[in-house]
């Protein structure tokens, strides 16, 4: 995923977070400075929001449409990933959200972790990542790597009928 040399990038990560819910993360990036965790959104027209919210809000033309607040469904992206990785410091840990496509933010308040393309997310990894080095980016990677389930149908099937089975509940 990333095109810097001291970094390693992971995509399409599903892990188990509990009794065979599944979490499925778009990109994470292992850098010295932390772990970027990246959540990416395909939209267009006009989006409005808070960080805090709970939904978002997507306007083209005249017709709205309510979505989960990225940031949120990252959460608990976030918190798979902490948890199979006790030893590193939360703060290291960074909840990022990229649209792309053809939106625009249109809410007063941009949050900071918020990038309309994937090359302006790269150069803020890029500019964390020269301000310190305390990970060890292979541990860190195995540790992904060999808690990831295999990638595949039947794993994405899996995640798809457990997102069902809550958001019917």
């Amino acid at each position: 995923m990333s095109h810097f040399a001291v970094e390693f990038g992971l995509d399409d990560v599903t892990l188990e977070v509990s009794d065979g819910d599944t979490t499925q993360v778009d990109h994470v990036v292992i850098s010295p400075a932390g772990i970027f965790v990246v959540e990416t959104k395909h939209y267009k027209g006009w989006i409005y929001g808070k960080e805090s919210d709970q939904f978002w809000t997507q306007k083209i033309f005249k017709r709205s449409y309510k979505f989960q607040n990225p940031f949120r469904q990252n959460y608990k992206h976030v918190k798979a990933i902490q948890s199979l990785l006790p030893s590193i410091p939360q703060e290291a840990f960074y909840s990022i959200v990229v649209m792309v496509g053809e939106c625009e933010w249109r809410s007063k308040n941009t949050p900071k972790l918020l990038f309309t393309s994937g090359w302006k997310a790269a150069d803020y990894i890029y500019e964390q990542s020269k301000e310190s080095s305390f990970i060890d980016i292979n541990s860190v990677y195995e540790s992904l790597e060999s808690a990831r389930l295999e990638k595949g149908l039947k794993t994405n099937f899996k995640h798809v009928k457990n997102l069902k089975a809550k958001h019917r509940a």
